[in-house]
């Protein structure tokens, strides 16, 4: 269970809203991710249930091992392109558009399925950002030099 963490040998259940980082994975043409909360830092093996939209933990997809591409933490910077123009809040606090950014990953919210994130200098904000239908999500790296480059394959890493 994701949801929370079973107490006193399942009697009660504690809050689990610490989500540590989010997994991604690609399946079928789409984005999805799952969430990894610390609760799940001491099971033996990782949750694989990707969030989904409006519905219940018991609901959501099942993800393929196979299928996972990376992991995000907070601050790790994304590049994302969208068919549809990505809705921002500009640091003025006026709405804007984009086709294509590159932002820091700030967080998830499991209810809508999306993604948050800020840009680099704070120009701008966005949450709310499902992410399914976009044509490109990449994870990004910046060398000491500045220089942006994307993160070709990770290892899906568990706790143990």
């Amino acid at each position: 269970m994701s949801g929370g963490v079973q107490l006193n040998g399942g009697k009660g259940i504690a809050g689990n809203n610490t989500m540590i980082r989010i997994d991604v994975f690609r399946e079928n043409g789409k984005y999805y991710y799952v969430p990894i909360y610390a609760a799940d830092v001491v099971k033996k093996r990782l949750p694989n249930k990707a969030a989904t939209a409006h519905k219940q933990y018991e609901d959501w997809r099942e993800m393929e091992d196979q299928n996972f591409i990376f992991s995000l933490y907070p601050k790790d910077l994304i590049h994302i392109r969208s068919k549809k123009n990505i809705k921002v809040k500009m640091n003025n606090g006026m709405p804007y558009e984009f086709k294509e950014i590159y932002a820091y990953y700030s967080g998830s919210n499991i209810s809508t399925a999306s993604i948050s994130g800020i840009a680099h200098d704070n120009s701008f904000s966005y949450e709310g950002l499902g992410i399914q239908s976009l044509e490109i999500f990449e994870k990004c790296q910046v060398d000491i030099l500045g220089n942006v480059s994307v993160v070709k394959s990770e290892k899906r890493m568990g706790f143990s």
